[in-house]
């Protein structure tokens, strides 16, 4: 069992942005409905801008980094699973007022479920 930090950060930088801008959405906006509207919208634009000039090239250069050569581990299961049970637990009982909690959350259960997770062995050709 391994954690791999570097791939469990750049598998995340979404939730990144998420955990940013959030906030100043809510500064600004008035309406939750058009702020999450608004959030989903500026995500999905970084989405894009980032995969298409930097992520293509990153991945074609580190394959081991690409979410498609991860596989889940015991441990990643195990977090992904106690992560949605406390996620579940503080919601239903109203622990998590706002929303940057509740990223906040998110995104560290996220961090640990990825760091878990283990590169695909290659089958070699004989």
């Amino acid at each position: 069992m391994q954690f791999d930090l570097k791939y469990a950060l750049i598998t995340n930088y979404l939730l990144y942005v998420i955990l940013i801008l959030y906030p100043v959405i809510q500064l600004f906006g008035t309406n939750d409905l058009i702020n999450l509207i608004i959030l989903i919208a500026v995500t999905t634009g970084v989405e894009v801008i980032i995969s298409k000039s930097f992520g293509q090239q990153f991945f074609k250069q580190h394959p081991e980094y690409d979410r498609t050569n991860r596989t889940f581990t015991l441990a990643a299961n195990l977090c992904l699973i106690i992560g949605a049970v406390i996620l579940l637990v503080l919601v239903s009982f109203s622990l998590l007022q706002n929303g940057e909690l509740f990223f906040l959350v998110f995104t560290i259960m996220m961090i640990l479920v990825e760091g878990f997770k283990a590169p695909m062995k290659k089958e070699r050709n004989a």
